[in-house]
């Protein structure tokens, strides 16, 4: 019984430290309410605000070197954006928030030719939604609207 004791609290240990949080490299630019995507094992962070400021940044992590770059800025600075549409190895960006207008446009980034291109817009401009890939096709859900209403 003694015997199995440490290799109880040796396997513990590793078990903890495996699954523990570890610090990375911070972003260039710390921001709440970004879009995100990950192609090709890349995060990618997209607008969001700060400070009372919309931003239209971009930057990308690299996990592998544990470092952030900068990447071309987004057309129209915007917040409150959803995470992880990505088709195509390209990422959508959909509605969001620019200080007082709520928006309908998306766009999309193409990492390969870091290029922004504007996209269909949503019915209703919404912002703090949450989107999903299935089939190839966006579905934007919820969020927040004119109305003042969040869903």
């Amino acid at each position: 019984m003694s015997k199995i004791i440490p290799f109880v609290v040796i396997f513990a240990l590793i078990f903890c430290y495996a699954d523990s949080w570890r610090t990375k490299a911070p972003m260039n630019s710390a921001r709440h309410g970004i879009g995100s995507g990950v192609i090709n094992g890349k995060l990618y962070a997209i607008g969001g605000s700060i400070s009372g400021w919309v931003l239209n940044d971009n930057e990308v992590y690299d996990p592998i070197g544990n470092y952030w770059q900068s990447a071309p800025s987004m057309l129209v600075p915007r917040t409150g954006l959803p995470a992880g549409a990505v088709i195509n190895n390209e990422i959508y960006i959909m509605g969001g928030l620019y200080y007082e207008a709520i928006l309908s446009e998306n766009m999309s980034f193409n990492p390969t030719t870091n290029a922004w291109k504007v996209t269909a817009s949503m019915p209703t401009p919404r912002y703090d939604l949450c989107c999903a890939v299935v089939g190839g096709k966006i579905y934007t859900i919820g969020g927040c609207g004119y109305d003042g209403e969040c869903a």
